[in-house]
């Protein structure tokens, strides 16, 4: 996905530019189109998971 934003913007481009891409076309998108999108390992999936786990649990539900 990266690099597609990079070939379109003609620069380097940051995850964060990336992810900022992705929402603000999501709202056109099911999630299911992102299948695939990112390239991860198992570690790195699992560091995600971790780390939306330990957010998820500072939520506070009204």
């Amino acid at each position: 996905m990266g690099e597609k934003i990079r070939d379109r913007l003609k620069r380097r481009v940051s995850l964060d530019d990336t992810l900022e891409n992705l929402l603000l076309h999501a709202h056109r998108s099911k999630p299911s189109d992102f299948a695939g999108a990112w390239i991860m390992n198992d570690e790195e999936e699992e560091e995600i998971k971790e780390s939306l786990k330990r957010l998820w649990g500072t939520w506070k539900m009204d």
